[in-house]
């Protein structure tokens, strides 16, 4: 397997981390251009998709996409990068990587994240799993139904089966493997070996999939982790200026207090 990674800018290394799509350095930038100031931000593409050569049969799994991103920072001789997980599996890497290699991170960005799925969560995940098996446009609609509100789609169809998802159209394998590699994930019991400074991202009730009502697990095993809410925000945050804003200046905030020259 050869792993695509690039970066952007100097200072500070931040390791990015996305959902089920192939962010470059730039995406991020894009997307938090306060932690992208005076910083260096690296990204990569999962294994199986994107820039990254596809294997077949290889492991999909958050602990082998963890693995991935410490061969990152090892390659790049960076001992320690704060770390921004995004999009729920980013989430799911940032927290693993924060707890398998704590003395590697500086602060942790956890958006949309999951110790381990709820009920709702999970049924939702395998849904999408079994649509994506038969039909990728299928799986489109179904996953834009829960991402994006109503309103949005209404004037957005078009343009969300054009683009949404799409570069995982051509890489089922590893698109199911992501899928399956979130509904396993569970770091229950394992959180406390987090050291680094946590902050919490999500959407309120608003966010269907992923909403603050998934912070309970962390917070037990964390109590010093910070948190924020983003009222009124879908699961596709980005679609709204001011919601991008929002996130972008809590993170940046975040990020801003906890320089890596103070240590975890």
């Amino acid at each position: 397997m050869t792993l695509f990674y690039d970066s952007i800018g100097e200072g500070e290394p931040v390791l990015c981390a996305d959902g089920w799509t192939t962010f470059f350095a730039q995406g991020f930038a894009d997307l938090f251009p306060t932690v992208a100031a005076g910083r260096r931000l690296l990204a990569f593409h999962y294994r199986g998709s994107g820039n990254s050569t596809p294997v077949p049969g290889e492991e999909h799994s958050i602990a082998a996409y963890t693995r991935d991103a410490l061969d990152i920072l090892d390659r790049e001789g960076l001992e320690r990068a704060h770390i921004v997980g995004i999009g729920g599996m980013g989430a799911c890497l940032a927290a693993e990587l924060a707890s398998v290699a704590p003395g590697r991170v500086g602060a942790v960005v956890l958006q949309q994240p999951w110790a381990v799925p709820d009920v709702s969560l999970r049924w939702q995940l395998e849904c999408l799993r079994i649509l994506r098996e038969h039909s990728f446009e299928a799986y489109q609609k179904a996953a834009a139904v829960l991402c994006f509100p109503p309103e949005y789609l209404a004037a957005n169809a078009a343009d969300v089966l054009a683009t949404g998802w799409a570069p995982m159209r051509d890489c089922t394998e590893a698109h199911l493997g992501y899928i399956q590699a979130c509904i396993d994930f569970d770091i229950t019991g394992r959180l406390g070996a987090i050291t680094a400074p946590v902050l919490l991202v999500s959407g309120d009730s608003t966010d269907i999939m992923t909403s603050d009502r998934l912070f309970p697990p962390f917070l037990a095993e964390l109590p010093q982790a910070e948190t924020h809410v983003m009222a009124g925000t879908p699961h596709a945050f980005f679609v709204s200026p001011e919601q991008k804003q929002e996130l972008d200046t809590v993170v940046g905030a975040f990020i801003a207090r906890h320089p890596l020259a103070q240590g975890a």
